[in-house]
């Protein structure tokens, strides 16, 4: 399988609740960092600049180009 589809549930949603508190992200900006959180994903590819503080704080690497990825 190429990709799986990873299911919202009660804690990932409380969680987003938390980051958008913590950071003033966007509701969507919220969801997929608490799913990463939530799932153990430890690196985000976005050109959001919304997600660089949070990122740094929330230890997910941020990718923004191919350089990050070296």
């Amino acid at each position: 399988m190429l990709f799986e589809v990873l299911e919202e549930n009660k804690d990932v949603l409380n969680l987003s609740l938390e980051l958008i508190e913590r950071y003033s992200l966007l509701t969507n900006d919220a969801l997929i960092l608490a799913t990463c959180k939530y799932y153990g994903i430890d690196k985000i590819a976005s050109l959001d600049s919304d997600f660089e503080k949070a990122t740094v704080t929330e230890k997910i690497k941020l990718i923004r180009n191919v350089n990050d990825l070296l």
